[in-house]
């Protein structure tokens, strides 16, 4: 008998811990700062001419973001760059930069160490949807105007091209989506599922389809695995990229996993594993009569964490 009851509530308790529903959400105070450090390796592959050109990137950085107010599911927040660091790795050499190593010759890297340790403004929602950031482009453009003689009127139009991909509103957005915008907005049990649509802006727009899963629940975090797949708008007009015009035609998955703190939700880990492939069509112009379809395939895996 005593058997039987043993039994009887061990299943009884495997039943209530799946019952049991858990609010997945951030809950920040008001005067934290909670910070993310990121590093992204990136490989990709295209076929020129019928030649192959291999370029492999390092994405590094760290940013705090401070809560400065919050109303109702909105928190309102200054962020800033604390460090960034890029590598980029061609057949023909080697192209490094950093903020934390000022060199008057890499106006690259000169401009990502005047750009950290400047606020500008965004709201968050609870579910980790950034709604509205404010100042980044102006911040670029005071940076770039900053530089005087040191640029020409068309390196300064390329320069405010590279800085606002790599870390303007858009790409700035995007970059925080993957692994912040992933919580439900409404209490999920252990296995639960449910589907997120965002959008990736960067020089390359597309469309973002993501199921995300309640893994596991332990005293410290909920563990979330995130299945996407991306695909470009074939709507979006041709992007302006070094002065081409170039239609990008690309499909992939975004794989995640992700630890989020149990009391606060903030991300304490996430990794992030991306595969896209297709073509980029350069538009005819007058260096490239009759355009040109470049084949590539874009590799890339991220890690998060926060200290």
């Amino acid at each position: 008998m005593k058997k039987y009851l043993l039994l009887l509530i061990l299943i009884s308790s495997a039943f209530i811990s799946r019952a049991q529903k858990y609010n997945l959400s951030l809950n920040l105070k008001k005067g934290e700062t909670y910070s993310t450090i990121s590093k992204a390796n990136t490989v990709i592959n295209q076929m020129i001419n019928d030649q192959p050109l291999d370029i492999s990137m390092t994405i590094t950085g760290k940013m705090s973001y401070k809560v400065i107010g919050i109303r109702d599911s909105l928190y309102d927040m200054t962020a800033q760059y604390d460090s960034l660091g890029f590598t980029m790795k061609m057949p023909n050499g080697e192209l490094s930069s950093s903020s934390e190593k000022i060199d008057s010759s890499n106006i690259f890297g000169l401009l990502m160490s005047k750009l950290k340790n400047k606020p500008f403004k965004l709201t968050m929602s609870k579910t980790g949807k950034i709604s509205q950031v404010d100042g980044v482009e102006k911040m670029i453009d005071g940076l770039i105007a900053g530089m005087g003689s040191k640029l020409n009127d068309a390196q300064r139009a390329q320069m405010k091209s590279q800085m606002s991909n790599s870390f303007g509103t858009e790409a700035f957005r995007t970059s925080m989506e993957v692994y912040l915008t992933i919580f439900p907005g409404a209490k999920v049990a252990k296995d639960a599922k449910w589907v997120i649509d965002t959008k990736l802006k960067s020089t390359m727009v597309a469309d973002v389809h993501t199921t995300y899963t309640l893994k596991d629940v332990t005293d410290q975090y909920y563990l979330i695995a995130g299945d996407a797949t991306i695909k470009t708008d074939p709507k979006t007009p041709a992007a302006t990229v070094n002065g081409f015009l170039i239609k990008y035609n690309m499909a992939g998955t975004n794989l995640t996993e992700i630890k989020a703190d149990k009391k606060t939700g903030w991300i304490t880990e996430a990794h992030v594993v991306q595969n896209i492939k297709g073509n980029n069509e350069i538009q005819d112009n007058p260096q490239i009569p009759g355009g040109m379809t470049i084949p590539m395939t874009m590799n890339t895996n991220m890690t998060i964490t926060d200290k």
